[in-house]
């Protein structure tokens, strides 16, 4: 058995056109045990008091300061600080700075980690650099690559195309399938799941779900503050309803979600005329041809007719539940009725009504006394250009 791996060590080295010598030591390069040929030496195990200058070693390799395999190197890989493949690896690099020329099999593991050719298994540093991720996964405060089957993980994701996901607090990627899930997420084309606080793509298919969504194209959904969805849901709606007479507001969203940003007037308030400032989410159903129903959640924020810059959120707030039937008339335009179910909540009792012409008004103390509560229906009429 021993005789058969000797042969199969000594094939290898003649196969690869490097002398073997199975151990090799080294001070500085050239003063070592393989002399000024050292390049053309391939070792089992190598050790590099400062550094090494070698071919190639399969097996075990520990510098001081630096190792360089010119040529190739598998097993395990060990400096202080550089070290250095100039083509494949298989194995573990760890070192301040690893930079493999070729293709690379195993883990890297430094501050900073190169590999120009196709990468699989686990780069974990600050910084990652890698030809292609072949299949892995990358891990670090910066990750870059070309195309990546499986995932980067860190600060700030750079992809040309992901088939996994991207995760970070800054993702960028030409093409995407799968997730993305970063504070900042911006892509060129995605398939899949698309969540973060910023959302910014060319053409998806799948789901967005953040703060701001934008997206020239998305057959699907996107759920968010903001969307801005070029084939989604636009109107500009102007109503009345028993609480705000005019009202105007902007429906926005992709094909069956919005949000509505909505500013109007409330002239029956008691004790006088408040000015109304709206947001809310809602959700858009075509019917017919000529019918579609929509459903909004909406929250106001409230202020008197003199004190515009007070607007009164938190414990005085006010939502409104609006189921609407539209009807088109013409190319673009719409009349949309249905009935209001509004709230009011104060951490006070407070009997002044948002409206005298509301019904089934009902006020008291929720929740052991804590909470002041108005509620009521009413009914809403209006128009919007789609």
């Amino acid at each position: 058995m021993l005789r058969l791996l000797a042969i199969l060590v000594f094939t290898s080295a003649l196969a690869s056109g490097l002398t073997l010598r199975p151990v090799s030591v080294s001070l500085f390069p050239p003063l070592s045990t393989n002399g000024a040929g050292s390049s053309s030496i391939e070792s089992r195990f190598s050790f590099n008091v400062i550094g090494g200058n070698i071919g190639a070693v399969h097996g075990f390799e520990l510098g001081g300061v630096f190792n360089i395999d010119r040529l190739s190197s598998s097993g395990c890989q060990l400096s202080g600080v550089f070290n250095y493949v100039g083509g494949t690896m298989r194995g573990v690099q760890l070192a301040a700075i690893n930079i493999t020329g070729g293709e690379f099999r195993g883990v890297q593991l430094a501050s900073f980690n190169f590999t120009d050719g196709e990468f699989k298994g686990l780069q974990l540093g600050c910084i990652n650099i890698a030809g292609n991720l072949g299949s892995g996964l990358q891990l670090g405060n910066v990750n870059v690559t070309t195309d990546v089957n499986g995932f980067q993980l860190g600060n700030v994701n750079i992809g040309r195309n992901v088939w996994g996901g991207q995760v970070g607090n800054v993702n960028v990627s030409g093409m995407v399938r799968g997730l993305l899930f970063g504070n900042v997420n911006v892509t060129g084309d995605f398939r899949g799941v698309i969540a973060g606080n910023v959302n910014v793509t060319h053409a998806g298919s799948g789901f967005m779900l953040g703060n701001v969504n934008i997206c020239s194209y998305l057959d699907g959904e996107a759920l968010g503050n903001v969307s801005i969805i070029g084939n989604g849901y636009k109107a500009i709606s102007v109503w009345a309803d028993e609480t705000g007479l005019p009202q105007l507001g902007a429906k926005l969203g992709s094909k069956h979600i919005y949000s509505l940003f909505a500013l109007g007037v409330a002239p029956l308030a008691d004790p006088g005329t408040r000015w109304l400032l709206a947001h809310g989410l809602g959700g858009h159903f075509p019917l017919k041809n000529t019918l579609f129903f929509d459903l909004d959640l909406t929250g106001y924020g409230m202020t008197s007719g003199e004190e515009l810059t007070d607007w009164r959120l938190g414990t005085d707030f006010f939502a409104k539940l609006r189921p609407q039937l539209g009807f088109t008339i013409g190319r673009r335009g719409s009349i949309v009725i249905g009935p209001t179910l509004s709230m009011r909540l104060k951490d006070s009792e407070d009997h002044a009504r948002m409206t005298t012409i509301a019904f089934g008004f009902k006020e008291g103390w929720l929740w052991q006394e804590k909470l002041w509560y108005q509620a009521w229906a009413g009914l809403m009429v209006g128009i919007q250009v789609n």
